[in-house]
């Protein structure tokens, strides 16, 4: 009767950097409410967000949405963002171990993350794709990867991303047999992780390191890790992996002689398993279990051990351990002096390891048959098609003459008619766009004539007028009046006063100074004095990657177009709050202002006839951007607007 039923496992702690488990349905549809509001350079992010939370609830889910996220990044030639989603929906087919289609998302994530020179993404895929060749057993395919993302690691110091491929190429030379190696890459990575204070990876290591010492049979030494380990992992509360150590450390334990010391060890491995569910795991604890009991001459509870795990080698399949089990069984009852029972379970040992023999002969014959069928069949059709290729020839050489000359004859008709169409068309489009680009012209100019207008009036209004009514306050001022006029000049002062404050605001609106010398963002800040002083509505500006100025026309009219919107929406929108965020990013100007008013329609908006709107389409048409409005009644208004700064320089 074998001694242990020690299960070789190789446990990789930590192949990916993370795996984040937001499972939780308030998440998903937090997300997909999300994505309905937001714009769309944040849409595709959203999608491959909902593709990982789907990870643990539905694959067929989390690889919709990635397809989606994909799709969506490569139209609008989002490349980072189609980088993530590639990298992420192969993940989900590593998952389902639809590893031909991981492999193909991955290498084509890995060639974006080489043109965006991404060492740290390039590392990350190198080692995903090594775990996928590892799994598809191509072992030397794998090591090849692994070292490829750990000199990228190497490379930029990632202490962490160094250790993880340490123990991916341990455990590669594990499978290759080559124990020695294996053990030399574990104790690398241990040595890291310790120097990291990594607790949680340097007990995977000391797990890994003392399954090495038990195939190599040095089980002082295998003992020894595994203890080491141990603590750690009762420290950290790791079920699975606590469970696995105790198992392991007992089986090493019953190989030393140490059965005594290994029974309590072998029973808290059980207990935890039970808890967890895992079937495979029971099993192998329920064989270590009987062998120390077998070994102490407890033949009760070896028999009740061996008996258990018979039973979930029969739930699970397992073939070749219910095999060693009825054997097992044998032994115990025959040693128990029930040699009836010892004979029974002899002869399903037998009967069992006869099919299990005769299933894996038929499968080989099966095989062998099916792959003659297939080689007849294939040589068959291609014997009847090259008949009815001969046969088809013949057919198309009596016909090609007659149609040659059919065909030829509508070809010159079709090219005639699409020549003519192309010629039509273009000429159409040229005009269109002579025509465009006269109203561009024309509106610019209208546009720039109000602005020099305007700067013109507001330094009349702040040089003439102003000072003047300077010099008039200056005056009244310096007049003391009698007892019964005291009122009288007050009331005159105030009103001076409230004057010089309406010149003040009217020469601000017709061209705020501040804007030509501080920029966007102190005119815009003033602008949401100004409103948060007047009303009741609070004006919050947020502006992104404005550190260097754009060209006066884009800054002027951007300015325009967030007044006009922000005096829309102090006449109508009854708000409370109102965010105006711009950002530039890649010569792309984005524009995006929120408020929590009561709304509008949207045919209506769309069949507007005020100025306000009219001017604000206008700057916007004038800088060839575009614009999207999203509102609902008494759900608030938020306004899109993109331009391309590059276009604007030409």
């Amino acid at each position: 009767m074998s001694k242990s039923g020690f299960i070789k496992s190789s446990i990789l702690f930590m192949l990916i950097f993370s795996s984040y488990l937001y499972a939780q349905e308030t998440v998903i549809n937090d997300l997909k409410l999300k994505y309905l509001t937001s714009h769309d350079t944040l849409k595709a992010k959203i999608l491959s967000d909902l593709c990982w939370e789907y990870r643990n609830i539905s694959l067929d889910s989390a690889i919709n949405y990635g397809t989606k996220a994909i799709a969506f990044s490569r139209e609008r030639k989002y490349i980072q963002q189609l980088a993530q989603s590639l990298n992420d929906l192969g993940i989900i087919y590593t998952d389902k171990a639809d590893f031909e289609k991981a492999l193909a998302l991955y290498y084509e994530s890995l060639g974006i993350r080489k043109q965006l020179k991404d060492s740290m993404g390039m590392a990350s895929l190198y080692l995903k794709i090594g775990i996928v060749y590892q799994k598809q057993g191509a072992l030397q395919k794998s090591l090849e990867n692994q070292f490829a993302a750990l000199k990228l690691y190497e490379n930029i110091d990632f202490k962490k991303g160094i250790s993880y491929c340490l123990n991916n190429i341990a455990n590669v030379h594990y499978n290759m047999g080559n124990n020695s190696k294996a053990l030399e890459y574990h104790q690398k990575s241990y040595e890291i992780k310790k120097n990291m204070q990594d607790e949680y990876g340097m007990a995977g290591s000391l797990v890994n390191i003392g399954n090495i010492y038990f195939e190599q049979k040095d089980f002082d030494k295998a003992v020894l890790t595994l203890k080491e380990s141990l603590v750690m992992l009762r420290k950290i509360g790791d079920r699975e992996y606590l469970s696995a150590c105790l198992n392991n450390l007992g089986s090493a334990m019953i190989n030393k002689g140490q059965n005594e010391e290994a029974l309590p060890l072998i029973k808290e491995a059980l207990q935890l398993r039970i808890k967890e569910g895992d079937k495979k795991g029971m099993m192998s604890s329920y064989i270590n279990l009987a062998n120390a009991s077998f070994n102490l001459n407890l033949l009760s509870q070896t028999k009740m051990a061996f008996e258990e795990a018979l039973k979930l080698s029969k739930q699970i399949s397992a073939l070749p351990e219910q095999v060693m089990l009825y054997k097992n069984l044998s032994d115990v009852s025959e040693k128990t002096g029930n040699a009836a029972l010892a004979l029974t379970y002899l002869q399903q040992h037998n009967i069992l390891q006869d099919s299990l023999l005769n299933t894996n002969l038929n499968s080989e014959i099966a095989e062998m048959q099916t792959k003659y069928e297939s080689e007849k069949k294939e040589k068959e059709n291609v014997v009847l098609k090259n008949e009815n290729a001969i046969k088809a020839l013949q057919l198309a050489q009596e016909r090609s003459q007659r149609d040659v000359l059919i065909v030829i004859i509508l070809l010159i008709i079709i090219s005639a008619a699409f020549i003519t169409v192309a010629i039509r068309n273009q000429n159409k489009i040229k005009l269109n766009k002579a025509l465009l680009q006269q109203e561009r012209i024309k509106l610019n100019e209208i546009i720039q004539t109000q602005e020099l207008e305007r700067k013109r009036i507001s330094r009349e209004l702040h040089d003439g007028v102003g000072q003047m009514m300077a010099v008039v306050k200056m005056n009244v001022s310096a007049i003391e009046p009698d007892q019964k006029y005291v009122e009288h000049h007050k009331k005159s002062m105030e009103l001076i006063d409230k004057s010089c404050e309406e010149l003040r605001q009217i020469s601000h609106q017709l061209m705020p100074g501040i804007l030509i010398k501080g920029g966007l963002k102190e005119a815009l800040d003033e602008l949401a004095m100004y409103v948060n002083n007047a009303a009741n509505t609070q004006v919050y500006i947020d502006l992104i990657g404005f550190e260097e100025r754009p060209s006066e026309v884009i800054e002027v009219n951007l300015y325009r177009i967030i007044q006009e919107l922000l005096t829309n929406i102090m006449k109508y929108a009854k708000a409370n709050e109102v965010h105006v965020q711009l950002s530039k990013e890649n010569g792309a100007i984005t524009l995006m202002v929120e408020d929590d008013g009561v709304g509008l329609e949207p045919e209506k908006l769309k069949n507007s006839k005020g100025n306000g709107w009219h001017n604000i389409n206008s700057r916007i048409d004038l800088l060839k951007g575009t614009i999207e409005i999203d509102t609902k009644l008494g759900k608030g208004t938020v306004v899109f607007i993109e331009i391309n700064e590059n276009i604007n320089k030409t």
